[in-house]
């Protein structure tokens, strides 16, 4: 024991800190001429480390009240003498915080109330806004903008004590008019931005079918606005309403703002979202979360499949969530390109840095961790040792660009090239499912197949719907419910 102790820290002197980890492969022809034996190295004990790393207590790894890094792939065993593809998954997760410790609220309710808000959708709108307030505390923060032609404030920023008031305005909202969404939005924003601050959740709540047809209109003018929210460290949660909503441009601002969105459908989905809105949501552990991965010499990262903010530069990528949720979830899913190995050695091949704000103690955390994999000639032992987790998780990324790429082929006409696609990409979930036992892949595969076999335009829309969404709980850096 002594030993190992005297090498681990002989190790954390040299600035090496190694944790076994899993890593996925390709597998296929490459891998043929493998050899049957195993030239796998002994063990490598697990180091986990935080705070200033410099002189942690080795013995006594700690993540009591702070996040934690989980780096994992779909082997820790790697092909000796082959330059791979693999893929890495790096897992964050916020700690957990106690009811007293929730963040107060400073949010805007956003509702349309124009004329495509007809009927059953008004009526979801309005139960949701009423539903938005009586889950607030009295020491958030409230207002309510309607809009159809122009944007009205009919409650301007003010403590949530008195709601009945607030109600009110909200069940005298009746539907006519055009759709000057974005100047809805901006009220809300502007309402928000009077109450910025650092120690509370800045959200604003749009209530909408997203068909705007008075000024700015456009996905590329709203994803714009939400980018720049996003560094302001405001959210839009987008909650569509009526089957014919705008899923693009409201999954899309949602994205970009680092906020959530629904497809309320039935009661129940305006219970959830809320539950998830203002519930765990109440509860950030950190702000300012930056991540910084430092590849070894010899391993190149070639894409991060699930963040469009995430940036490669040489060998390194940097990523930025605004904050992280208690017992919440975010990752990011890196493929990434491995040197040849010896067989019987063991290699770093990255490290993660991680900072951020402690949103209990309000002071800034610094943790790290690195990763190693193994390399063997025998592919049998690479097999053996394979993650199924990760492999799902490639695997539904794949399936979901997939079938996006099906519904914009039939958006355009080309119902044939999307029929295709859609079986094509049900074909590769199903083989996928059988091979790593997943129901959930099973699952999307007819999904895939039954969107391929049914054209109706209310069965299009849909389609449509649940991939726009899926679509951002893919790139999301939440942990989605």
């Amino acid at each position: 024991m002594n030993t190992v102790k005297s090498t681990l820290r002989l190790l954390l002197l040299a600035g090496l800190c190694f944790t076994q980890v899993h890593c996925q492969c390709q597998l296929g022809n490459s891998w043929s001429g493998a050899s049957a034996t195993s030239s796998l190295p002994a063990p490598m004990p697990t180091v986990e480390y935080a705070g200033d790393l410099t002189g942690p207590d080795i013995d006594a790894p700690n993540y009591s009240g702070k996040m934690r890094i989980d780096p994992e792939m779909a082997h820790p065993v790697l092909l000796s003498a082959k330059r791979q593809t693999t893929y890495l998954k790096i897992n964050l997760t916020g700690f957990e915080m106690e009811e007293k410790e929730r963040s107060p609220i400073n949010v805007a309710i956003v509702l349309d109330q124009s004329g495509s808000m007809s009927g059953e959708k008004i009526g979801q709108a309005k139960q949701a806004a009423i539903m938005a307030v009586e889950r607030l505390r009295p020491q958030d923060i409230v207002s309510v903008i309607a809009y159809s032609d122009v944007a009205q404030v009919l409650v301007p920023a003010r403590k949530a004590r008195d709601l009945e008031p607030i109600i009110e305005s909200i069940r005298q909202c009746w539907p006519s008019g055009s759709t000057a969404l974005y100047d809805g939005l901006s009220a809300g924003i502007s309402q928000v931005r009077e109450n910025l601050d650092d120690e509370r959740i800045n959200r604003v709540v749009l209530l909408s079918d997203g068909l705007a047809n008075v000024g700015p209109s456009s996905i590329t003018e709203f994803t714009a606005l939400a980018a720049n929210l996003r560094k302001a460290g405001i959210g839009v949660t987008t909650m569509g309403l009526g089957l014919d909503y705008n899923s693009e441009l409201m999954t899309e601002l949602a994205l970009h703002s680092e906020g959530n969105h629904a497809y309320i459908k039935e009661a129940q989905d305006i219970e959830h979202a809320f539950e998830r809105e203002f519930g765990v949501g109440l509860s950030v552990a950190a702000k300012n979360v930056r991540v910084k991965i430092r590849f070894a010499d010899g391993v190149t990262p070639l894409r991060v499949l699930n963040s469009r903010t995430a940036v490669i530069q040489d060998r390194q990528i940097n990523a930025h969530f605004s904050r992280l949720y208690s017992g919440h979830q975010a990752s990011l899913l890196l493929e990434i390109e491995v040197p040849p190995g010896i067989a019987g050695s063991r290699q770093e091949i990255a490290t993660v840095d991680l900072s951020y704000t402690n949103m209990k103690t309000h002071q800034a955390d610094f943790l790290s961790r690195a990763i190693a994999v193994a390399f063997s000639d025998s592919l049998t032992q690479v097999r053996h040792h394979e993650r199924r987790g990760v492999m799902v998780a490639v695997a539904q990324n794949q399936g979901v660009r997939w079938n996006l790429e099906a519904v914009r082929l039939r958006d355009q006409g080309q119902y044939q090239a999307a029929r295709d696609q859609f079986r094509r990409t049900s074909a590769y979930l199903e083989q996928q499912g059988k091979q790593y036992q997943s129901a959930l892949l099973a699952k999307q595969a007819n999904e895939s197949m039954a969107a391929s076999e049914d054209a109706s335009p209310r069965a299009m829309k849909e389609t449509r719907n649940l991939y726009d969404h899926r679509n951002l709980k893919n790139f999301g850096s939440w942990d989605p419910t």
